[in-house]
């Protein structure tokens, strides 16, 4: 992979500013996201599962308007909520699409090949089935992919160009990641990653999320492909305006870090052995 690193001009400064004002506004308002949670700790907010575009863009473009997002409820704390709402803001003309854990089921059963199907059936930690499912969605409709603690800190509508294929990031330490993904429909790029990824899976040796659908897949299948990544800072960023306890303040849900300290990443009813 390339990566593309941002040259020092009026505009690149613009979204550095954008940027950190986002960053410091949603980390002040987090302390408040907690005493609301903390004084009602059963309040949620829902989710639209289909929202369209605020404003209709006469463009086109091969990467289609449309944000992805899932998440194994779409009942979620107030500062979730205000997460979905400034990405909403940030993207105004891309429609939004949610997707929960029945949804994501229904929609690989109903648009994958059997083989797609019962590998995403192994899959038992929320975050691995997320994995796979974005690179599917994306393969299949197309659009911008985003984490559920994940918000834009700059328009979509900006950051990728008309004819781009594909959108990928990095992260602090180089490396790409997936809290964003975007695709046009039917790109070979995707096609070989839901190949890869389906390997890992079938293969069953791998104990990590990380390493088995997530960034460390992603990047060790596209290492030597010609294809450009571009910094997250001014494009995107995970945990503003919320943490774990606000993102899984259910019982017995947590972070996939967590969980897969409690079980294989796969299930062991299919008679797949557990990941080494």
């Amino acid at each position: 992979m390339i990566r593309i690193e941002e040259e020092f001009h009026a505009g690149y400064f613009i979204r550095l500013v954008a940027s950190r004002t986002i960053k410091y506004s949603a980390n002040a308002l987090r302390p408040l996201f907690l005493l609301h949670h903390l004084f009602r700790p059963s309040k949620r907010y829902t989710l639209p599962h289909h929202a369209p575009a605020i404003f209709r863009s006469k463009s086109s473009r091969s990467i289609p308007r449309i944000v992805w997002q899932t998440n194994y409820t779409d009942r979620v704390t107030l500062a979730v909520y205000a997460s979905f709402l400034m990405n909403r803001l940030m993207a105004p003309t891309f429609e939004y699409r949610f997707h929960n854990d029945e949804e994501m089921d229904r929609f690989v059963e109903e648009n994958c090949s059997p083989e797609t199907a019962a590998a995403f059936a192994k899959l038992q930690i929320g975050a691995a089935r997320a994995d796979f499912w974005r690179i599917l969605v994306l393969l299949k409709h197309g659009g911008v992919y985003l984490d559920m603690d994940a918000n834009f800190v700059w328009p979509p509508e900006r950051f990728i160009r008309e004819n781009d294929e594909h959108f990928f990031i990095f992260d602090r330490s180089g490396e790409v990641t997936n809290f964003l993904l975007a695709s046009a429909p039917d790109n070979p790029v995707f096609e070989r990653l839901e190949s890869f990824l389906r390997d890992n899976i079938d293969a069953g040796k791998l104990g990590s999320v990380f390493d088995m659908t997530g960034p460390i897949a992603i990047g060790n299948c596209l290492a030597d492909e010609p294809v450009e990544m571009h910094s997250f800072r001014n494009v995107c960023h995970q945990g503003q305006f919320t943490n774990p306890r606000l993102q899984y303040p259910d019982k017995g849900r947590m972070k996939w870090s967590s969980e897969q300290k409690l079980k294989s990443i796969l299930r062991r009813d299919l008679g797949k052995a557990d990941a080494e």
